[in-house]
């Protein structure tokens, strides 16, 4: 029974095969949970694997709508600005990571904290040109699934961290 809340479930995505996301080695508990967890598990090892574009209409919605609470980066909506999100963050940083620390789903939503870590080396983020800074982002999202797809979200992050690190503060 999954009742911990740093559980993992194997992934196995269904469309593609899995891309190697072992939970074990990072010495935590697998289980099996839902196929809306199992879409956010793919969509962050995609964009780390730097194959997340040519499977964005497969796994956002065309009427996907972001909502960023701390207004870090707003405007973001469908595919096409998803995918224009995550390339301006990996061009940014080069060597981005996303790292889950946290998934809870229930029904069409799921709740995933995470890490995004990188060095600034590649182009600007939110304004500032690239100066080999260790940049670090803690975040948690709301996630709303619709047909297999991510319709919607919530992101609510730690932009003083970021502003701190990027030297904005």
């Amino acid at each position: 029974e999954c009742r911990s809340a740093n559980v993992f479930a194997a992934p196995q995505y269904p469309r593609s095969g899995a891309l190697g996301h072992d939970a074990r080695a990072r010495g935590r508990k697998v289980c099996r949970m839902g196929a809306n967890g199992d879409l956010l598990r793919e969509v962050f090892d995609r964009v780390n694997a730097r194959d997340f574009g040519s499977h964005a209409t497969e796994l956002i919605a065309p009427e996907f709508v972001r909502h960023d609470l701390a207004d870090l980066w707003v405007g973001v909506e469908g595919q096409g600005g998803v995918q224009d999100f995550l390339a301006m963050l990996t061009v940014a940083a080069p060597d981005l990571h996303l790292e889950i620390e946290d998934l809870i789903e229930d029904g069409d939503r799921v709740v995933v904290r995470f890490t995004m870590s990188g060095t600034h080396t590649g182009g600007p983020l939110l304004g500032v040109d690239p100066g080999g800074a260790r940049v670090q982002l803690n975040a948690i999202n709301v996630y709303r699934v619709q047909e297999g797809r991510i319709a919607e979200t919530w992101q609510l992050a730690d932009g003083l961290g970021l502003h701190r690190a990027l030297g904005l503060l």
